[in-house]
């Protein structure tokens, strides 16, 4: 037998200490009960031994259970001998007491687990279910069988106190024990203002129950109902967790106990012998059960909560150190891992297809877009091997063999990095980088595919090529001269056409100053401008086409039509010019300049003449009007009637002739002689018309809008409006007539309209009505000179404005024309 080492003595010394100290607590917890006996019932409300053995039970080891039980027990026995019971008696108690606690004990470490705390509420359920109901009730029996037998005791009623008793102990002393022998590092948290804050709980709770339970309650104030301390017990579990319910709890008890016991409180009114204490016991069950499932709730939300924050913190902390790791790894391996770690949440938003492999070719991850991409039938996805995927793959492929080549080179190469080109038999192309997943120790993981959709990229390129083709075939073919120069000025291209315009071959002018280009004094502008532009970036050339003069090798000069556009690519500054000889255009302008100022000169000319021709002709024409006049008052007997109608046909064709020569001079007049323009108000101009004319009594004229203002000579535009009306009422065959004026407002310009439901006009006559001279009915019906309607054709072109109709025979007409904004 091995000997006991000093150490080993220590340890066994403690714990026969420990076991004493509970026996002895035991004992006293016992005989403080029958201090608090009910009377004159004498029941027991609770008996808090058996939870303190309870507490005791759980809170030591497993091992030291039988010797905890036994000195209990033989406690028992001496203290029940030393009362006078018999040794039956003694022995009974003692048995039925070690029991309830033991298999308590032995239940909720089996099914609910050791350690306990009380802290959520499987622990209180099951102090509930498995101590106080499953195991009070089977013991109990044993209990109210030593009453009965011992002394004569009625069995149900002390089978009911014991188990009651004892359950109503166990929920109130067990939790109290346990929590404040596993909960005392919580109270040096304590502040002063929490501190005060318990004592005046605790006050407040004994003030408070001893105000409802000691006092003698008659029937005339049973309003005193014990529930209402229920609050109390709410603010300490809030307020103080799980510690200050069961300690709140159980001075409550101790109050309502030695009340209940002293005759005291409402549960006397009770008229049963033992109601009082089942009463009792019954509301300390229910604050019990009620205070530990509140408090047992609230304290798993707030582990709950600690338990995420801690996890939040650690997670945080656990990121930032791989954030620290991943910054002193390399490059390529950094990116590696970021995406290793981020894969899962990031695949789905990456267009490429992903596919880690482990190196026994399991599929170990592969995104949706890997799926999409290759159209992957679903047999070989859900088989998930590249055994399988593989034979598959190279079926798709035009190039199997150089996806076979890059399998070989890295199942040889396991760390190496590589990259192919795929192309698949439905055109598509594919590129394909490879990768290791491998720790910082060079340990093989797997490997990840990337696959990448290029076929676009690919088009993209043969299109930028055969458009680089086609803009080089383009510059060389073309009729205008293109010169490209760097930013120094310096010529880097010069095409056929340019070589052309100025003499000079390609190899004489490439890396030379375009200013060899250029006649002096342009030259030396040149070179300032250009140090100007690159210093400030005020533009006189760049971007803005204009007229330069040019120099040829021969040294002619030409003048040339020069547009320049500055391209930036790569960071790099270069500037394009489109040169154009013009000289052939410069004589044309010439020519037509020359053409327009022989025009305009012909044009006077022939409005003087149409003036002079109009003034001189109006005086024979009054000396036949004067004479015919006379001829018809003197000899109007010897005339005749016969003569006197051709004397009446003469005097109305010499009015006639002189209308025409008025309208000659008034149509001659609009371009020879010009007011100055200034703001109209059309509707007093329009008001002053129509005054002017007098329209008959039948013909009703309508303005339906406000007209607008427009900047025009004053007297031409009366004129417009005043021909425009008199055409209308001139021609009105209704008998009613109605002449509507209207405007609308275009992008630029105003629309007006004048018009008419006179007899209409036919579309074949719209041009014709706006020559000089031309009228559409005969002149012995209607005395029209043809000029009305020209002159309002050329007072709106002056104007900048156009004029047209549109019309229907027998409905009417409508004059529409336009001036500027």
């Amino acid at each position: 037998m091995a000997a006991t080492t000093p150490s080993g003595w220590r340890t066994l010394g403690r714990e026969l200490v420990g076991v004493g100290l509970i026996a002895l607590v035991y004992l006293a917890s016992a005989r403080i009960s029958l201090w608090f006996v009910a009377q004159p019932q004498g029941g027991v409300v609770v008996w808090p031994a058996t939870g303190f053995l309870l507490a005791s039970l759980l809170l030591s080891p497993r091992q030291n259970w039988r010797l905890i039980i036994a000195t209990v027990f033989f406690v028992l026995v001496v203290a029940n001998l030393g009362v006078g019971n018999s040794l039956a008696v003694s022995l009974g108690f003692a048995l039925a007491n070690c029991s309830e606690a033991a298999l308590a004990a032995w239940l909720l470490e089996r099914f609910i687990g050791a350690p306990l705390t009380f802290s959520c509420l499987r622990e209180v359920l099951g102090l509930v279910g498995l101590a106080v109901i499953l195991s009070n009730s089977m013991t109990a029996f044993l209990g109210a069988a030593v009453f009965a037998l011992g002394f004569g005791s009625p069995f149900w009623p002390a089978w009911q106190m014991w188990w009651v008793a004892a359950g109503v102990g166990m929920m109130i002393v067990t939790p109290l024990v346990v929590v404040w022998w596993t909960g005392l590092n919580t109270l040096k948290s304590f502040t002063w203002p929490r501190a005060v804050e318990a004592v005046l709980l605790l006050t407040t709770s004994v003030i408070f129950v001893q105000s409802i339970f000691g006092v003698e309650v008659g029937h005339d104030n049973v309003f005193l109902f014990p529930y209402v301390i229920l609050p109390v017990l709410v603010w300490a579990t809030l307020r103080f967790d799980l510690l200050g319910a069961v300690t709140t709890l159980a001075l409550l008890a101790v109050v309502v106990v030695w009340n209940t016991g002293r005759g005291l409180g409402p549960f006397v009114l009770w008229s049963a012998d033992t109601a009082p204490v089942l009463a009792a016991q019954a509301f300390l069950s229910v604050a019990a059960l009620t205070t530990l499932t509140f408090a047992a709730v609230i304290t798993e939300h707030k582990q709950a909560k600690l338990t995420v924050q801690e996890a939040y913190t650690n997670l945080s902390r656990a990121n930032q150190q791989l954030q620290a790791e991943i910054g002193e790894r390399k490059r390529a391996q950094e990116e590696l891992n970021f995406q290793k770690s981020l894969l899962e949440c990031q695949s789905e938003a990456i267009l490429d297809g992903i596919l880690m492999v482990s190196p026994q070719e399991e599929w170990l991850f592969y995104n949706r877009h890997f799926i999409e991409m290759w159209r992957m039938p679903d047999e070989v996805a859900q088989a998930r091997s590249s055994k399988v995927s593989i034979p598959w793959t190279l079926e798709q492929l035009v190039n199997p063999e150089q996806f076979s080549a890059q399998l070989d080179f890295v199942a040889k190469h396991p760390h190496a990095i590589s990259q192919i080109e795929l192309r698949l038999k439905d055109g598509r192309t594919f590129e394909r980088y490879s990768a290791p997943v491998q720790s910082e120790g060079e340990v093989h993981f797997g490997r990840v595919w990337y696959d990448r959709d290029i076929t676009q990229t690919k088009q993209t390129e043969e299109a930028l090529r055969d458009s680089e083709i086609r803009s080089r075939a383009l510059v060389n073919t073309a009729v205008d001269g293109i010169i490209t120069t760097d930013k120094g000025g310096r010529i880097t291209s010069f095409n056929p056409a340019a070589q052309h315009l100025f003499g000079y071959s390609a190899d004489e002018v490439i890396g030379r100053k375009i200013n060899i280009l250029m006649p002096t004094p342009y030259r030396e502008e040149h070179d300032r401008y250009m140090l100007d532009y690159q210093m400030t970036g005020v533009r006189k050339m760049i971007g803005i086409g204009r007229e330069v003069t040019g120099q040829r090798k021969d040294g002619t000069i030409f003048p040339l039509d020069l547009s320049v556009s500055e391209i930036r690519l790569g960071g790099q500054r270069s500037f394009t010019g489109i040169i154009r000889d013009i000289s052939e255009r410069k004589q044309a302008e010439a020519n037509q300049s020359q053409l327009l100022q022989e025009l305009e000169s012909v044009n006077r000319e022939l409005n003087d003449f149409a003036y002079v021709v109009s003034h001189d002709l109006k005086a024979p024409l009054r000396a036949i009007g004067s004479l015919a006049s006379w001829l018809a008052t003197d000899y109007a007997e010897k005339l005749g009637p016969e003569g006197q109608e051709q004397l009446d046909l003469l005097v109305g064709r010499v009015k006639r002739m002189h209308a025409l020569i008025d309208g000659i001079l008034q149509y001659s007049r609009v371009a020879r002689s010009r007011e100055e323009r200034e703001l109209v108000n059309l509707n007093y101009l329009l008001a002053e018309v129509v005054e002017m004319l007098g329209p008959p009594a039948q013909v009703n004229i309508k303005l339906e809008n406000d007209l607008p203002s427009v900047t025009g000579e004053v007297t031409r535009l009366q004129q417009l409006f005043q021909n425009l009306l008199s055409n209308a009422i001139k021609f009105m065959d209704k008998p009613q007539g109605e002449i509507r004026i209207g405007s609308t407002a275009l992008e630029d310009a105003w629309q007006f309209y004048v018009a008419d439901n006179g007899p209409g006009i036919e579309g074949k006559h719209f041009g014709k009505i706006f020559q000089l001279f031309q009228t559409l009915t005969p002149r012995d019906e209607f005395e029209s000179t043809g000029v009305g309607l020209a002159l309002v054709k050329k007072i709106v072109e002056l104007h900048n404005g156009k004029v047209w109709i549109e019309s229907t025979v027998g409905q009417g007409s409508t004059f529409f024309f336009t001036l500027p904004k």
